[in-house]
């Protein structure tokens, strides 16, 4: 159900990006046991910053929504960019 969860989001209308860590998931890199968490913060760094730039995205209404090492570093991320809200899971 979690990982539809963005699914439902984006039926709704709201722009979602969905970040997996390198090395699991559908990402590329990796693999996961060479990655340290800086270099890893830092790719979801990116991400939001991507995300944000986004001509289709209200850079002011940002949600993050954080599971699993996300419910970690999602509040990383919104104590260095202003977020609209932050969820987290687990």
């Amino acid at each position: 159900m979690l990982c539809s969860l963005h699914l439902h989001f984006a039926k709704a209308g709201y722009v979602c990006l969905r970040v997996d860590r390198r090395g699991c998931g559908d990402s590329e890199g990796g693999p996961v046991e060479d990655m340290d968490f800086e270099t890893e913060l830092d790719g979801y760094r990116q991400a939001l910053r991507a995300l944000r730039s986004l001509d289709s995205v209200d850079s002011g209404n940002v949600f993050i929504y954080g599971q699993s090492l996300g419910g970690f570093t999602g509040p990383i991320l919104a104590s260095e960019t202003p977020v609209r809200g932050i969820v987290t899971h687990g």
